[in-house]
């Protein structure tokens, strides 16, 4: 299991989901293995198997809902992605995530790892001090 680091930010304004800032090292990380993630659903999109049925079709009720209803593993992986993109370019580099966007990435990344092994389980650790720039 990989221990990524974060901290709550100053930044946001809904104190039900504040926005988090995660370690420089962890971010990169997570974002690589996000876009390897995709590399996945890919192959298994042109395979039309029954894993691609599952990263589109089940929805864990742990997921937090979208703008469309539930989320599935492949919404939440392509929503964070798609949100880093264009957050990353609108504040010069700087992307925050949700705390609930946290909790639904550990849960994607335990159905990755059940598809595929290389991919790592995570747990997001609540960091003591200030997370490194």
């Amino acid at each position: 299991m990989k221990e990524l680091i974060y901290m709550p930010s100053t930044v946001g304004k809904n104190p039900d989901n504040p926005l988090c800032d995660l370690n420089n090292d962890d971010q990169a990380w997570l974002y690589a293995e996000l876009v390897r993630a995709m590399a996945v659903f890919a192959y298994h999109n042109q395979q039309k198997d029954e894993v691609w049925n599952e990263l589109v079709a089940r929805k864990p009720k742990r997921f937090s809902k979208g703008k469309n209803g539930p989320n599935s593993v492949f919404s939440i992986v392509a929503g964070i992605l798609g949100n880093y993109a264009e957050n990353a370019l609108r504040y010069d580099g700087i992307y925050r995530i949700s705390k609930s966007q946290l909790e639904d990435l550990e849960t994607a990344f335990l159905c990755l790892h059940a598809i595929n092994a290389s991919f790592d389980t995570i747990r997001f650790k609540l960091s003591l001090f200030e997370v490194q720039d």
